[in-house]
């Protein structure tokens, strides 16, 4: 999970989940299940759902930055 930005809120909560080989999931799916285990507003409201790995940094971090730079243009 990671923040990204929000012109009303200044940040939302954002995650990136990366599937395993010849998994599947909706957005939707994945809103269901948090639904039925989380309060709303926890749920987060940016969700990215890729196969590709995440971008690190040698040191095998994830690059924060790069993350958020490729889903501000999702926003609404």
């Amino acid at each position: 999970m990671l923040g990204v930005p929000h012109e009303r809120l200044g940040e939302e909560v954002a995650t990136v989940i990366v599937l395993n080989d010849g998994a599947s999931l909706t957005k939707d799916e994945l809103v269901g299940f948090l639904g039925e285990r989380l309060a709303s507003f926890k749920i987060p409201t940016v969700i990215d759902i890729r196969t590709t790995a995440l971008p690190r940094n040698p040191a095998g971090k994830f690059l924060k930055r790069e993350l958020r730079g490729e889903l501000e243009p999702q926003q609404g």
